[in-house]
């Protein structure tokens, strides 16, 4: 009867992501009009039984390395979301979002994620410099191409003398 207690207090909900694209499975993929970013989005201290959502944007780096956001072939943001029960307090949650990348050659991605209990936001991860949130898109070198120009071996240009001998060079 005399006693109080002071319980320890739970830890703050908290969350972190691993992006991947959706063709290659790694952090890098190849710029298309049908692009897929897959972001892991594990998460640590949930209450058990309670539903959650987990929204996202996707943003790049301006030439300062400062986060915009990126923009599609359309010209739309894109978002993706997930929204789930917690059956245990640590866990992980996929947020899928799909979208035109005909403009992605040369760009980097970086997923940011929030996790909202209702209409309270918990946590989020935006870290601009995280290399497992984001996803690189490289300039696709040109073609290979090639091209002939094809003489008589006799007289040097593109008009030869027919005969039992002849040598064409390329």
């Amino acid at each position: 009867e005399q006693t109080v207690e002071y319980p320890e207090k739970p830890e703050k909900p908290s969350i972190g992501t691993s992006a991947v694209d959706g063709t290659s499975k790694n952090h890098v993929g190849e710029a298309g009009k049908s692009i897929t970013i897959i972001d892991t989005v594990s998460y640590k201290n949930l209450e058990v039984g309670k539903t959650y959502k987990v929204p996202g944007i996707l943003m790049t780096k301006d030439a300062e390395g400062k986060a915009i956001k990126y923009l599609d072939a359309a010209g739309n943001e894109v978002h993706g979301e997930a929204s789930f029960k917690a059956e245990k307090a640590d866990d992980t949650v996929d947020v899928t979002f799909s979208f035109d990348g005909s403009n992605l050659s040369g760009k980097t991605l970086v997923v940011y994620e929030e996790l909202f209990l209702g209409t309270d936001l918990i946590a989020d991860h935006k870290d601009i410099d995280d290399e497992e949130q984001t996803v690189e898109y490289p300039e696709k070198p040109e073609e290979p191409s090639i091209g002939t120009s094809a003489v008589d071996g006799t007289s040097k240009n593109h008009v030869g003398e027919a005969g039992k001998s002849i040598t064409i060079i390329d």
